[in-house]
């Protein structure tokens, strides 16, 4: 039997390509198995970016990309990350983007284009893929942004990029490379940015330390990442910098920059309109408009009903009018009988939005708060 023994994710990600109108199982696994290529740590960077954006925001995040922005495994709860780098990758690849792989038929069904089929037909010729940032001038945020755009999505990327050039033992900037990287960081983390560094094959190679295992050691002269790779940067002291890749957490000597070759990325992402609001009721409006009544999650909603209560009680917008529910309705939905709880109200307005009732949270929340208060007169 040449079946091969592959993870319940990866099924999870053959079955998201089969409802994009990718039939073919071997079309499936070429798709998949290219994403574990040089190239894919451009993707992984901007990624971990977004994912940072929306902390504390799942349902929003749903919203916007249309999946969930984790999954639920052995009991524990991880970053959707392979199906966010799956959406991105087929988006810049594809020709509507100028890419070179994927294209689309008549009907609207996802296809490789058969001039990038690998020779062995195991994955895609990946030697042309998009790469979302390159050595010269860092993250591609333009084609970020029309990603955003593309989704409908008020978010944009800015970058501000560094570069250190050191080649045949001649400093081509001039400048001390381990200041220059150590002020650069400690700047942007300060800031709020997050940081990625893109490290190359050089003579002076670069050692990535475990910190779970210092012996166990990757290097830019014996990974498989080519001739570069590009990392997030988690942290910094007086002896390393501290990245993320592969899974795991590395540390970097600062000693292994001076006179090298690297690059650095802070990333930031805002709203593309440049207005934002503390107004919990026209958040609450907006989140109306925007839900979708099909599969909607407890978890999710109650994370918004929590989120905009704060809001609620911190700002000083006018508290929001109950709710107009009819004696029957809050009768059958159990709205004056049911304890009065967060988890309540995002129960029954699960249950009232199923049932095709227009209402809004806060609303809600104060119809059931007046309930309350009323039987404890």
């Amino acid at each position: 039997d040449t079946t091969p023994i592959v993870s319940d994710e990866y099924i999870r990600l053959q079955e998201k390509l089969k409802s994009m109108g990718v039939e073919s199982e071997i079309d499936q696994r070429k798709i998949l198995n290219s994403l574990d290529t040089t190239g894919i740590c451009t993707y992984a960077a901007c990624a971990n970016v977004i994912f940072a954006r929306y902390l504390n925001k799942p349902f929003e995040f749903q919203k916007d990309f249309g999946f969930s922005m984790t999954r639920t495994i052995n009991g524990k709860e991880y970053l959707n990350s392979s199906e966010l780098l799956l959406d991105m990758y087929l988006y810049f690849n594809s020709d509507g983007m100028g890419g070179d792989f994927f294209t689309f038929d008549e009907f609207g069904k996802l296809r490789i284009s058969d001039y990038y089929q690998s020779n062995n037909g195991t994955h895609i010729d990946t030697e042309n893929q998009f790469y979302l940032s390159n050595y010269d001038s860092g993250v591609e945020v333009a084609e970020l942004n029309k990603y955003f755009a593309d989704k409908e999505i008020d978010l944009e990327f800015s970058n501000s990029h560094f570069t250190f050039e050191y080649d045949n033992d001649v400093d081509i900037k001039g400048s001390d490379s381990l200041e220059l990287a150590k002020s650069f960081i400690i700047k942007n983390l300060q800031e709020g940015n997050l940081v990625t560094l893109g490290i190359c094959r050089t003579p002076k190679e670069f050692k990535l330390i475990s910190t779970i295992n210092e012996k166990k050691i990757k290097t830019t002269n014996t990974w498989n990442e080519g001739e570069g790779h590009e990392v997030l940067v988690t942290g910094i002291d007086n002896e390393y910098v501290y990245v993320a890749s592969w899974g795991q957490e590395y540390k970097i000597s600062l000693e292994n920059f001076a006179n090298n070759t690297f690059d650095i990325n802070a990333l930031a992402i805002t709203n593309s309109s440049h207005e934002s609001t503390n107004n919990a009721l026209e958040e609450a409006i907006q989140f109306n408009q925007d839900i979708s009544r099909s599969g909607l999650n407890k978890s999710l909603v109650l994370v918004k009903v929590k989120e905009l209560v704060e809001k609620l009680t911190q700002d000083d917008s006018t508290v929001p009018l109950p709710e107009k529910l009819s004696n029957r309705t809050i009768k059958k939905y159990e709205i004056d009988t049911k304890p009065f709880t967060l988890e309540n109200v995002a129960d029954i307005y699960i249950r009232l939005k199923d049932d095709g009732f227009d209402v809004s949270i806060p609303r809600l929340y104060a119809l059931m708060l007046k309930i309350n208060n009323e039987k404890n007169i």
